[in-house]
């Protein structure tokens, strides 16, 4: 079989490769994990385990049961109905104030309510009573995403670094590839800010996340991460590479449909994914894309300039559409 020339060598392929393999069913492995997950303040630990509190200190306490149960209810009515989780954790907060836990259930449910400055309120109020109050992984996963929308991109990496370590621990392997790309994603949007660290290293951050990502490519967001591959690869300065890699993507809304479910921040790169996805199918979308892109926050930094070139080629002359796709071995 012939392959294209410089392609099957590329460490790219060898990613998009990964991202790409059919989907199977899913395993059970995200139910065990979904147990180590769920966390639970450290005054709620049962007296004698652990980091729980003493006899003593939950003799002290005679509300103490009631704050757990209304924490444990915050978190539980989470995805269901934050407005109730809200309620439940403004419960726990008046029982007993003072307390971390409370306003780290309050954040999440604000985050899913869309109160993001409140939610970034609380967290900070969280952290400050306890710098450890947010190790649950699906709540410092919603840290990352609510100071990322506060325009904190380094403090939301931090957050991130800290993650992927864990990210076994998260529920199941949808949320640990998010967490992945989320974290790549990061990586580039801190390099694309003015003051940032070098972007060269922040780039081979990103790789690294998404390398990562490839090692269990049985997922609904490989689409969407190989998209975030080609985009990383396209702004390392590898245009090549960056290419082969949407060469093997299918054409039309698929790849559009999968960005819906990786979270994007605020800061313009919701748009450059899209355009890189629909350049094949749609040129129009992508060089309104990519203009939307330009005018966004990140669309000023670094990365305008490589925005600036592929819009540019939209508008010239008309592409050559390349030949079949190669499925991947």
């Amino acid at each position: 079989m012939r392959r294209r020339p410089g392609f099957a060598s590329t460490a790219a392929l060898g990613l998009a490769t990964a991202l790409l393999l059919p989907r199977p069913a899913l395993g059970s492995d995200e139910l065990a994990a979904a147990a180590t997950a769920a966390g639970r303040p450290r005054e709620c630990v049962p007296a004698g385990a652990a980091g729980g509190a003493t006899i003593w200190q939950q003799a002290r306490s005679p509300f103490l049961a009631r704050y757990c149960g209304l924490v444990a209810r915050a978190h539980a009515r989470m995805v269901e109905d934050p407005s109730a989780a809200l309620r439940a954790a403004e419960d726990a907060s008046r029982l007993i104030p003072g307390g971390a836990a409370p306003f780290v259930a309050m954040a999440r449910a604000e985050l899913r309510l869309g109160e993001a400055k409140d939610a970034y309120e609380h967290f900070a109020r969280a952290l400050a009573l306890d710098p450890r109050a947010v190790e649950q992984p699906l709540a410092m996963l919603d840290l990352a995403r609510v100071r990322r929308m506060h325009g904190d991109n380094a403090g939301a990496l931090a957050v991130y670094r800290t993650l992927v370590p864990r990210a076994s621990l998260l529920p199941t392997r949808e949320e640990r590839a998010r967490v992945l790309g989320e974290a790549a994603l990061t990586a580039m949007a801190l390099a694309g800010t003015a003051g940032a660290p070098s972007s060269a290293a922040s780039l081979d951050e990103a790789l690294a996340y998404l390398r990562e990502a490839a090692h269990d490519p049985h997922h609904g967001h490989r689409y969407a991460l190989a998209l975030v591959l080609a985009l990383a690869l396209d702004r390392q300065g590898q245009p090549a590479q960056a290419e082969s890699v949407l060469d093997e993507l299918p054409r039309g809304p698929r790849v559009a449909a999968s960005l819906k479910g990786l979270w994007l921040g605020d800061d313009g790169d919701a748009f450059a994914l899209r355009a890189l996805g629909a350049e094949r199918s749609d040129r129009a979308a992508a060089a309104n894309a990519w203009r939307s892109f330009l005018a966004s926050p990140l669309g000023k930094g670094p990365w305008g300039r490589r925005a600036t070139e592929r819009l540019a080629a939209l508008e010239g002359a008309p592409r050559v559409e390349p030949g079949p796709r190669r499925r991947p071995p």
